[in-house]
């Protein structure tokens, strides 16, 4: 069956000496796999279209035996514009989240619109929001997925979100009030500005601007979180380079 579909491309590697495995979000299938062949000659027919980050539409051929796919045609429809260190440092982060995060071959077009919205917010210089939209694109990631943390009364002892709760643990899944935080293992204590900011999201669905120290704190939380919840081979690590 030859299909058609928009896709934003997360992640590529080497398959043969000619070809590419590409790994892909698309809007109607969700994450696929597939294959380029000949997308590593200097003259490929697929030119520029599988560089991480591009937004492009793609023609493949779906195999009815495996989740391996054939790439047939594919053109570019969108692609960051300037591809300065550290706004490719930050989509490299959204990228390996969809990739490592997102189920093989499941429709999620709210995750496609999400990660597209954030490369397009980003596909310029980085500015100073930049890292604020990487920590909105994390949160929103994580309810499109399913793992939303909880943000509204402390995991485990119930004290309710009016009272504050500046500790955030991976194992019970969300913020914790002071006592049961010093008391858990594997909790870490949030500064104000952090737990504010997501008590905001947790209210608003927004965040304040957060700048680079705090937001990369942030996502570290959040990536534990994550990383405590998938397979070991899922684990996100971009994080830890910002």
């Amino acid at each position: 069956m030859i299909l058609r579909d928009d896709a934003i491309v997360l992640k590529r590697q080497n398959w043969s000496e000619t070809s590419r495995i590409v790994h892909v979000l698309s809007r109607r299938g969700g994450r696929l796999k597939l294959v380029a062949k000949g997308s590593r000659k200097l003259k490929s027919r697929f030119g520029a279209s599988f560089e991480p980050g591009t937004l492009a539409q793609v023609v493949y051929y779906a195999s009815r035996s495996s989740d391996l796919h054939t790439a047939s045609e594919a053109a570019v429809l969108w692609r960051p514009r300037c591809e300065d260190f550290d706004g490719s440092l930050l989509r490299s982060v959204a990228l390996e989240l969809a990739y490592k995060a997102a189920p093989v071959e499941t429709p999620n077009l709210a995750l496609f619109r999400n990660l597209l919205g954030f490369l397009q917010a980003t596909g310029g210089p980085a500015d100073g929001s930049h890292h604020t939209r990487l920590v909105a694109f994390f949160l929103l990631a994580l309810n499109n997925l399913g793992y939303d943390p909880g943000l509204d009364r402390c995991l485990s002892c119930g004290k309710a979100a009016s009272a504050a709760l500046p500790w955030f643990s991976a194992v019970n899944g969300g913020l914790v009030c002071a006592p049961c935080g010093r008391r858990l293992s594997g909790t870490v204590a949030l500064d104000g500005a952090q737990s504010s900011a997501l008590r905001l999201w947790r209210d608003r669905r927004a965040l304040p601007d957060l700048d680079p120290a705090c937001a990369k704190r942030l996502l570290e939380v959040l990536t534990s979180f994550l990383n405590h919840h998938v397979s070991g081979r899922s684990r996100l690590a971009c994080v830890r380079y910002l």
